[in-house]
């Protein structure tokens, strides 16, 4: 269980247009790792900032993750994923 006020990672994004976030960055201190907090952020910076997609570059270290979150890859990139909330 984590304290209210206790921080467990951090993210960096940017607005691409009024509809997009691009994440440029994600990361959760390694104690906290595993128990879904930066898909509850992913999802949750959506929900706040009202956007209706998020793109993400993604490393080959990182894309089981973005794809275990339901980010498929962009229409004609390797490199640039997205999701449609």
């Amino acid at each position: 269980m984590v304290a209210v006020n206790e921080v467990v990672g951090e993210i960096e994004y940017g607005l691409v247009d009024e509809n997009t976030i691009e994440v440029i960055s994600i990361h959760v201190h390694k104690e906290h790792r595993g128990k879904y907090y930066a898909g509850d952020a992913i999802n949750a910076l959506a929900h706040v900032l009202h956007q209706k997609t998020i793109i993400a570059m993604v490393t080959p270290s990182s894309k089981k993750f973005w794809t275990k979150l339901g980010f498929t890859p962009l229409k004609g990139e390797t490199k640039y994923y997205t999701k449609t909330f």
